[in-house]
């Protein structure tokens, strides 16, 4: 008969086949890039796909010179056809995953949506610093809690904005800062987009005032996310300021 110190012994291979399981399922939904062509541009599809791959290929070889070990992956999402859908996962190889959307954009404007991406993975990257694990910030009142996640995006915004400055010289701060507000454009005529603050996203509007107004991320940038939060807790902004330098 099969005992409880049987399976509790093959416990930790159960749980590695069930992770291989888990990450064959998701590899599987990952397709290749298609591009709506109109009169079978196929040769010309295959060139665009082909550089963007060739700039994601320099992209991670770039992090891993510094020691950032990230994977980017394309990435399906069902419900939304029509979104970007840049996000990551933290660890010690850090994934950057997004839909085929954008190589459909990348090929209208190569330039713009090269540096673009750029800033997005380095966006992304930032998170790596995040202090968001901390489950304390969720038991705090709505405006703090608006204060806290809305400093962790803009912060990776600037982290961004440097990422991409410091990944190619031939980058300049207002053709980056043009990229972002191509992108967020593209967002707010998502058909899924809200407009707006949320609780864990500032408005594009917002986020992109703040990489106009400032150059580096700050203690001005803090105290305007502060006015726009409503926050008026000192202490707690304290302790976020303090976290964050």
């Amino acid at each position: 008969m099969y005992s409880v110190t049987q399976f509790m012994k093959e416990l930790p291979l159960l749980a590695l086949v069930a992770i291989f399981c888990m990450l064959f399922v998701g590899f599987k939904r990952v397709r290749d890039f298609s591009i709506s062509t109109e009169g079978g541009a196929n040769k010309d599809s295959k060139k665009i796909r082909k550089e963007f791959y060739e700039l994601i290929s320099q992209i991670v070889a770039e992090c891993k010179k510094n020691r950032i070990y990230v994977k980017v992956l394309p990435l399906k999402i069902l419900n939304s056809k029509d979104d970007l859908g840049f996000s990551s996962a933290p660890s010690w190889v850090h994934v950057v995953v997004y839909t085929p959307v954008v190589i459909k954009h990348y090929s209208k404007d190569p330039r713009i949506w090269e540096i673009a991406i750029v800033q997005s993975i380095g966006h992304e990257l930032g998170h790596r610093q995040d202090i968001y694990r901390d489950r304390f910030h969720k038991k705090q009142p709505e405006e703090n809690q608006n204060f806290f996640y809305w400093t962790r995006e803009i912060r990776c915004d600037f982290y961004g904005v440097d990422f991409a400055q410091s990944f190619r010289e031939g980058y300049s701060r207002d053709e980056i800062i043009t990229a972002v507000a191509k992108k967020a454009d593209v967002y707010m005529h998502n058909s899924d987009y809200k407009p707006g603050h949320c609780k864990d996203h500032p408005s594009w509007e917002f986020r992109l005032s703040m990489l106009k107004k400032y150059t580096s991320f700050d203690e001005r940038v803090i105290k305007d996310i502060m006015q726009e939060a409503k926050c008026t807790d000192d202490s707690y902004v304290k302790m976020i300021t303090e976290k964050l330098s």
